[in-house]
């Protein structure tokens, strides 16, 4: 009889067959197994005869079942986790797909990479290019054409992404890719391959790997940065990567999101250039040949969400800036005046609160506890003027930025890099802010705004201090939180890699509450496999 077996699994030589008989099985526990309370037929059928142990499992999606009669050790790893790509991705190749630079040079590198594929030489393509290029969307391009062409089983491939959560990612374990059949997969290591120590046996590992897709029918493309991928190291390396030369003009790009992403196609006329005694369009010098498509894209995003008035599209610009004008000003206006700039952290931090709320919290960024005289409390503006200078909106007492969507991050953006001494200050004094459950209602507005400077500055610092609330904490609703923002923070380009294999090494200390807290969100989909977290 055999220890036990595994659906699925790969084993070093074939297993023994099982035969769940009663009879030959070593001594049961004190209590005897109860038969299952639910009908239907068992998962596992006995062998040889209608008697014998019946299981019953339910709930076992994407799991794996081992019976064993006596002690099972395993020596393997799960593969990485595999997630569709999103349905937002394949509108913009499939509808809005710019293939023209900014001086009309043809850009060929998703067509070229799908027909390397489709040539059957090689069922690996490798796009390179630099940041801001497009290469993802050029790869995802390629992959549909593939899909299209090259269908498995009377059926196009399933388009997937592997989402690269190695336990280092220094030594990424190509072993652990999926390869299931008729697959089209998307590997984006763009933002990491440069700290692999080994690029050019990572790099053969992938070639061999793709000779494994290609007997299944499926293949693989892989994004990779402008100079990492080991091209040099052999002919068969050189031979599937595909650089991209041009980016896509970003003009093109804002306007085919807004006429076939958005439906919006009389938005386009804000790029229009003057000419014939007509004005320029309002948004027609924010893009230049150096903007990438994804600043294109957003700037799209933000016209077309606004609601089209002089107004709406104004802040919408002023968003794509970054509202830059407006926090120059505001730190121009307050150079004198830290209560104001205090006043206005506070109110970025906690939007939606009370002004009084606002004011002591700006109190307690500043450490300020000597007591003032009346002459100085009756001096100078009111606390509704003073919020009004830094841009707050203040509305029956309660004070917001949301009229102002990117205000919030663009001043962060300023502090953390112009007021670098800042640093420590304010991450202790958030400490306080989340600590006090009197701002538990805000804790969701704290937690996106770091969670957006830490991207943005790739600045790690700040994920630790939320990794730091997780340990200090064992409200339910707080951890929820920190699991979603984490998530957030972990399938980004930037902080993705790192935060990822991070997240591996405090896989314990986060089952120490509830591990369902980190099973159904984007932190259990960033390492389920590798971590075990599922």
């Amino acid at each position: 009889m055999t220890d036990g077996f595994g659906a699925g699994a790969d084993w070093p030589e074939p297993p023994v067959e099982v035969k769940n008989d009663l009879d030959c099985m070593p001594a049961l526990p004190d209590k005897p197994l109860e038969p299952p309370t639910q009908a239907g037929p068992p998962l596992v059928e006995p062998a040889g005869r209608e008697g014998g142990l019946r299981q019953t499992v339910t709930g076992a999606v994407n799991s794996r079942i081992i019976v064993a009669a006596g002690p099972v050790t395993l020596h393997e790893k799960q593969p990485l986790t595999v997630l569709a790509i999103s349905e937002a991705e394949l509108k913009v190749v499939r509808e809005a797909w710019v293939s023209q630079s900014s001086d009309g040079a043809q850009i060929t590198v998703a067509r070229d990479a799908a027909d390397l594929v489709l040539s059957g030489d090689s069922a690996l393509a490798v796009i390179a290019g630099a940041p801001g290029t497009g290469k993802r969307t050029a790869a995802i391009r390629a992959l549909r054409q593939i899909s299209l062409t090259r269908p498995h089983g009377g059926q196009p491939l399933a388009l997937k992404e592997i989402r690269p959560d190695w336990e280092d990612v220094a030594t990424p374990d190509i072993a652990l890719l999926p390869k299931d059949p008729g697959t089209a997969y998307l590997l984006d290591v763009a933002s990491e391959m440069s700290r692999w120590t080994a690029p050019g046996k990572a790099a053969e590992a992938l070639l061999q790997h793709a000779g494994t897709l290609q007997s299944l029918g499926s293949c693989l493309v892989v994004v990779a940065d402008e100079g990492s991928w080991p091209e040099n190291a052999s002919g068969a390396l050189n031979a599937v990567v595909q650089r991209v030369k041009f980016r896509p003009y970003a003009e093109l790009v804002a306007c085919a999101h807004l006429e076939y992403v958005y439906r919006k196609p009389s938005l386009k006329a804000l790029f229009s250039k003057a000419r014939d005694g007509e004005e320029a369009g309002s948004a027609s010098h924010l893009l230049t040949e150096d903007t990438s498509p994804a600043d294109a894209a957003r700037l799209a995003a933000g016209l077309a969400s606004s609601d089209g008035t002089t107004g709406g599209i104004e802040d919408a610009i002023a968003a794509f800036q970054q509202w830059s004008t407006d926090v120059i000003g505001v730190f121009k206006n307050t150079e004198q005046n830290p209560e104001d700039r205090a006043l206005l952290i506070a109110g970025l931090f906690l939007s939606g609160s009370d002004a009084l709320t606002i004011q002591a919290a700006a109190r307690k960024l500043l450490a300020d506890k000597a007591a003032k005289s009346v002459r100085d409390v009756l001096t100078g503006p009111d606390l509704t003027t003073r919020l009004e200078g830094v841009h707050a909106r203040v509305t029956d007492r309660t004070v917001d930025f949301g009229h102002k969507p990117g205000y919030a991050k663009a001043v962060l953006l300023h502090l953390w890099h112009q007021r670098a001494d800042i640093h420590g200050y304010l991450l202790a004094w958030l400490d306080l802010i989340v600590a006090d459950e009197a701002h538990s209602a805000q804790l969701a507005g704290i937690s996106d705004l770091l969670v957006e400077l830490a991207i943005a500055e790739s600045d790690f610092r700040v994920v630790e201090k939320i990794k730091k609330w997780i340990d200090d904490s064992s409200d339910e609703g707080h951890l929820q939180l920190i699991a979603r923002v984490l998530g957030r923070a972990a399938v980004s380009g930037s902080l993705g890699p790192e935060l990822r294999s991070k997240l591996l090494t405090w896989a314990l200390s986060l089952f120490r509450f509830d591990g369902h807290l980190w099973c159904g969100g984007q932190a259990a989909r960033a390492v389920s496999y590798s971590a075990g977290l599922r």
